[in-house]
């Protein structure tokens, strides 16, 4: 056989050399012990009796090997399978679930004729008479369940060695003697020589039950994690819409006194007091914005109202909107817009929001003087959106907490406190990543200290409509 034209033949020889070579290092001091032993061949003669380990190990190797194993005849169940589908029964598996009654004799016709040591502590059986005992108990067929019953897997063995199979790996639950449930995975072998009557097999048990409890474990604990979170979302939204009708009326009120609509301020403080409490309710206002949109995305409430944007437009829009605060720090505002780019199939509000925080944090940590620039781009990566400002950059270190919900990042040791220096939710970033996500696409920063940042939008290719 060619087996280069077999690539799963080939990939199952490495899956086996991989498993054998795990297993040699794993058992590296008994392996060379036991191949130090004469006649050890793992062959035995047809008509030889089995007693002990049946020949294929020497008693001692057996009985201490580290791998808990059992040594079984199954010579009675294949006379069973070999009549049932000489007399026309194909799948022993159905025909068993339909006559429950055949595992009264099937089961009895294999005998577990010896266990090591290893397999009886797995078991946790008192001893290894007890444990071939209850091993070699008839089956309660009262308890039969086909669908999950131990009995249905010893039957898919009976099954697959019927088919030809002489080497069956299987793993799921099992039940140790005490009663406690064990999760195991059996390799069970026809032995060579003794494949024309099944006349002696071996079955090896790896117990990975703590491996499977750490892993529910774990799984729990992500599922209360995520119900946490999402009940933390759904609090914050509702929280939000109720905190936005009050600072409302404190934004319209103080707005008034500030601009003396109903009539002059006599005291000065005054107003200076309504222009500060003004600037810390549009602040308050601002960051339950931010909540409630981010709250709305991380509970999976948060609805994107698709059509055709484009683009030139909307970095127009928000160029507006931030230039205000550059021009009170001198920072330029640049932008190289194609006119032919394609129009974009998205969300028009996420999408103005998503650029004006990128421009938003740019300006703000970018010092006097500096500048601004917003460029678009469209190849294979899809549409981008480009924000690069020469500001005071990112530490390489810190470039992966940038997109935290209110992570505030120190820029360099001269800037010890940014979020005294550069007020802020802490939001922005983490909503424009949410909500890029959430087009298919994604965010992308680079950044050096003292030079700048870039930061990128890319749209998927398939949302540009030509």
């Amino acid at each position: 056989m060619n087996l280069r034209n077999k690539p799963e033949i080939l990939e199952e020889i490495r899956r086996l050399r991989r498993r054998l070579s795990e297993l040699e290092q794993e058992n590296a001091g008994w392996l060379a012990e036991l191949e130090s032993q004469p006649g050890l061949t793992g062959e035995t003669a047809p008509n030889q009796a089995v007693s002990g380990s049946a020949g294929l190990l020497s008693d001692d190797r057996f009985e201490n090997s580290p791998i808990p194993m059992t040594d079984e005849d199954w010579s009675a169940a294949k006379k069973i399978a070999d009549s049932l589908r000489a007399s026309g029964v194909q799948d022993i598996r159905q025909y068993v679930r339909k006559h429950p009654e055949l595992l009264a004799e099937l089961a009895p016709a294999v005998k577990i004729l010896d266990a090591n040591a290893a397999a009886v502590r797995t078991y946790k059986a008192a001893s290894k008479a007890v444990l071939l005992e209850a091993f070699n108990e008839p089956p309660d067929l009262t308890t039969y369940n086909p669908e999950t019953g131990l009995s249905d897997i010893f039957v898919e063995l009976v099954q697959r060695f019927s088919e030809g199979e002489t080497r069956v790996e299987m793993e799921g639950p099992d039940t140790a003697l005490d009663g406690s449930v064990i999760y195991i995975r059996t390799t069970t072998s026809i032995a060579r020589g003794r494949e024309h009557d099944w006349g002696r097999v071996i079955q090896t048990v790896e117990d990975f039950t703590a491996r499977k409890a750490a892993e529910e474990s774990l799984q729990v604990a992500k599922k209360q994690a995520e119900d946490a979170n999402k009940s933390k979302s759904e609090f914050l939204a509702r929280m939000s819409h109720d905190l936005r009708t009050p600072l409302n009326a404190i934004l319209g009120f103080s707005e008034i006194i500030e601009n003396e609509i109903l009539g002059p301020i006599e005291i000065d403080a005054y107003k200076v007091y309504a222009q500060d409490i003004h600037q810390s309710g549009a602040h308050l206002l601002d960051l339950i914005n931010d909540l409630l949109d981010l709250s709305k995305i991380e509970a999976g409430q948060y609805e994107l109202s698709e059509t055709t944007v484009a683009l030139p437009e909307v970095v127009t829009q928000v160029l507006r909107l931030v230039a205000p605060d550059a021009l009170k720090k001198r920072v330029g505002l640049t932008a190289s817009v194609s006119q032919d780019l394609p129009h974009l199939r998205a969300d028009p509000r996420s999408t103005r929001q998503m650029l004006l925080n990128l421009l938003s944090n740019a300006v703000k940590f970018t010092p006097d003087g500096g500048k601004v620039s917003v460029d678009t781009c469209f190849g294979n990566d899809g549409l981008g959106i480009k924000v690069t400002d020469t500001g005071i950059g990112i530490a390489p270190e810190s470039l992966e907490r940038v997109f935290e919900p209110f992570a505030q990042i120190e820029a360099s040791q001269a800037d010890r406190h940014p979020a005294k220096t550069h007020p802020g939710t802490g939001l922005g970033l983490s909503i424009v990543k949410a909500l890029i996500e959430l087009h298919g696409g994604r965010i992308e920063i680079e950044s050096k200290l003292g030079t700048g940042t870039t930061a990128i939008l890319r749209f998927p290719r398939e949302r540009a409509i030509a």
